[in-house]
């Protein structure tokens, strides 16, 4: 109906399971309009902030094996985290998004990014951007670090989330979900298409709500951390 009705400019897949069974699996349109590639049975397609549920699933494997609990402070693994105020924080403000630590104060390029050791170090040198566990903020990205970080401190062999999750959760279940897109499997991804500005207001005119997302583009919280990533390349 999405397709008829024109809110699918590309392609697009649903799956439902009811009861741990699947009654629906259903895709269609282009995974590439540009390549005119069509939507396949193993076409995949970015998940963007899905990831934080996959990395929490991580974190409580970990849990599940007595590894770590929720309670413990980040230091109890992570000494070197404890430092500028931080170290009365615990795993469970990492997830509750309480910790302060929403953005970071220094820009980051592609090369940083991608290096966990000096990642590591740029939050162990971070001051959280207040202190008290009755203020909250979303990590949009500062999460995926932290998180990594803490798997790594945690788990016994000293595994970063990408290979951790391979290892004990999509290789064991057989889930073709990967952490990272291997150059052998770039062909089966979607290419995204950014909507147009006919595809913003259709959107506005069913769902009035959505107005009060897009002011939040502009807010000036919002344009700081903005500012701190090269979210393209990163």
């Amino acid at each position: 109906k999405n397709f008829v009705d024109g809110w699918e400019r590309g392609g697009a897949a649903l799956t439902v399971y009811f009861k741990d069974q699947k009654v629906l699996d259903i895709w269609g349109g282009y995974a590439d309009v540009q390549a005119a590639r069509k939507w396949q049975l193993n076409t995949i397609t970015p998940t963007f902030s899905c990831l934080k549920g996959v990395m929490t699933l991580c974190v409580a494997l970990l849990i599940e094996r007595e590894l770590a609990s929720y309670d413990d402070l980040v230091i109890k693994y992570w000494p070197n985290f404890g430092k500028n105020g931080k170290n009365n924080i615990t795993i469970q403000m990492l997830f509750s998004h309480t910790a302060g630590l929403t953005y970071l104060d220094k820009p980051l390029n592609l090369e940083t990014a991608i290096n966990h050791q000096v990642m590591r170090k740029i939050f162990e040198n971070e001051k959280p951007k207040w202190l008290s566990v009755q203020q909250s903020g979303c990590y949009g990205s500062s999460f995926y670090w932290l998180i990594d970080q803490l798997i790594r401190h945690i788990d016994e062999q000293k595994r970063g989330v990408q290979q951790y999750f391979h290892d004990e959760i999509a290789s064991k279940f057989e889930i073709d979900y990967s952490i990272g897109l291997p150059s052998t499997e770039e062909h089966r991804v979607t290419r995204m298409i950014m909507p147009s500005w006919s595809d913003i207001i259709s959107e506005i005119y069913h769902t009035p709500h959505l107005i009060s997302t897009l002011l939040l583009q502009f807010s000036p919280f919002k344009v700081h951390i903005l500012s701190k990533f090269n979210f393209m390349q990163i």
